[in-house]
């Protein structure tokens, strides 16, 4: 069990979900905030709501204290969250998710915004990293990569390996095709790869993230909503 998402600044944040930790007897998650005031509280809420649009789980907020799967803080570095399930093995006065830079002055179609809720959401809902993905292609400039975070974070070979590069294996994972547009894809570099080869900051859902969120929790009526395009 881990929180996943790298803890510093932005820009930060199809898709693959972790077969054991798709939510698999409910389509509600009920959110708590640990603080904040009721505008950003509003702006992760409508934002989180886009995901309900696609898929059948939905977020309803709860009063801080009361049950809940998801608990959200604002006060801890960076933007993370727990996958899926393992929400529920968190104590009930911790937080699940956090968003460190979100601020209550921003709206809905802030691009750092929605990039960063739907990023961490994708994961309360199951979702892992697409870099994990088991049929990922990216073509690392191993040495750059390496040399740069340690230079940039101080992080070792190891951390960069099980944040960035490591993949899911086949038996754990529900996964399609991989997909270089999926908000739960990391941004990478020009510079970090061999060849003309990057992912710029993605801050919506793609076609793919959509249809997958749907596989996983279908409407009861089976019937997904037009084909979508990303926009």
């Amino acid at each position: 069990m881990c929180r996943v998402c790298i803890p510093v600044g932005p820009p930060q944040t199809r898709a693959v979900a972790s077969a054991s930790k798709v939510w698999k007897d409910r389509n509600v998650l009920r959110v708590a905030f640990l603080e904040g005031d009721d505008s950003l509280h509003n702006l992760v809420m409508n934002i989180a709501s886009m995901i309900s649009h696609y898929c059948d789980m939905r977020f309803e907020k709860v009063p801080k204290g009361s049950k809940s799967e998801v608990r959200i803080s604002f006060q801890n570095s960076g933007s993370w969250s727990y996958v899926g399930t393992d929400n529920l093995l968190i104590l009930d006065d911790q937080p699940t998710m956090n968003y460190g830079w979100l601020s209550s002055d921003m709206d809905s179609n802030s691009p750092t915004a929605t990039s960063v809720v739907l990023h961490e959401f994708g994961h309360a809902v199951g979702l892992q990293h697409e870099q994990g993905h088991p049929h990922q292609n990216i073509p690392w400039d191993f040495n750059k990569v390496f040399r740069w975070f340690e230079e940039k974070y101080g992080w070792t070979e190891d951390q960069v390996r099980q944040t960035y590069m490591n993949r899911m294996s086949i038996e754990e994972s529900n996964f399609n095709a991989y997909d270089r547009a999926s908000i739960m894809h990391y941004p990478i570099d020009n510079e970090w790869t061999i060849g003309d080869w990057e992912i710029p900051w993605i801050t919506q859902l793609s076609s793919s993230d959509k249809e997958f969120l749907h596989s996983l929790y279908p409407f009861n009526n089976n019937v997904y909503l037009p084909s979508v395009k990303n926009g």
